[in-house]
């Protein structure tokens, strides 16, 4: 059995958990995956960045500390990766943040990630503090939702994802005001900086992971193990809202080497 060094996080979604999401933009999730499946996923990821090397430039920079990321595009051919997509798990968990039915539900991508691990590095070497958002606060419900599957134990030693707690609320307030939807969070990250352990982080077992929507603001934090944050990214939206066209973007052949890998009744998440 796979030991983690981490505390017992819940595997189901409860009302509070869904309330939170709704409220924070993220939310952690305990082991949902078994043992077979964590190692398979573990050697499927490997054999992707032996196959697609980083450039020796992406790895040298000083200036850019933080991840290397692979689209789904590089690994699709990856069985035991690809299956995960249809996870009962994940799907009800990208179901309760979007309050979207399972069934209603299609993959729309998927990445890789691993830190670089060639050089040690604070916030303060690089040209910026790293917070960011990936998406437009806006007031409707999330449209999309990263589900991060982490196939080792990921703390703030492996450089956990931190998150801004309030962030997102205050950005609803704002459009709700008619205001810049930004306008405090500067003041609420400044805070965190200096006050770091009051800052909430991705922390979860292998085999969990970290849901989120784009407009939470998070950054990368410096890895201090030396032990590789592994993690992979799947990409969930609403059948009916719009996304990314993954026909267009990946090709048949490859939609085919996904659909190939997922169970007959899981083929719906596949958009063709």
């Amino acid at each position: 059995m796979i030991e983690t060094t981490i505390g017992e996080y819940p595997d189901t979604i409860s009302t509070e958990a869904v309330a939170h999401m709704d409220r924070e933009n993220f939310l952690t999730y305990g082991k949902i995956l078994t043992d077979q499946e964590i190692i398979d996923a573990r050697f499927a990821y490997w054999r992707a960045f032996e196959q697609n090397p980083i450039a020796y430039q992406a790895r040298k920079n000083p200036g850019v500390p933080a991840t290397q990321a692979m689209e789904v595009s590089f690994f699709c051919q990856e069985p035991n990766l690809m299956k995960l997509i249809g996870n009962d798990y994940m799907l009800r968990i990208a179901s309760a943040a979007l309050h979207t039915a399972v069934e209603d539900l299609v993959y729309v991508g998927g990445f890789l990630h691993r830190h670089r691990l060639n050089i040690q590095w604070e916030h303060e070497d690089w040209f910026w503090d790293g917070w960011h958002q990936d998406a437009k606060p806006v007031l409707d419900p999330l449209q999309h939702c990263n589900l991060w599957m982490y196939l080792a134990d990921v703390t703030r030693m492996e450089g956990a994802t931190q998150g801004l707690i309030g962030g997102c609320e205050l950005q609803r307030e704002n459009l709700r005001n008619d205001k810049d939807p930004n306008e405090g969070t500067r003041e609420m990250l400044d805070y965190i900086n200096e006050h770091p352990d009051e800052g909430t982080w991705a922390e979860a077992p292998c085999g969990g992971g970290f849901a989120w929507g784009g407009h939470l603001f998070h950054r990368v934090c410096p890895n201090r193990s030396g032990l590789n944050r592994t993690l992979v990214t799947y990409e969930y939206a609403p059948r009916d809202s719009e996304h990314k066209d993954m026909a267009q973007s990946l090709g048949q052949e490859k939609l085919d080497m996904i659909k190939a890998a997922l169970p007959e009744d899981k083929h719906y998440l596949i958009c063709l």
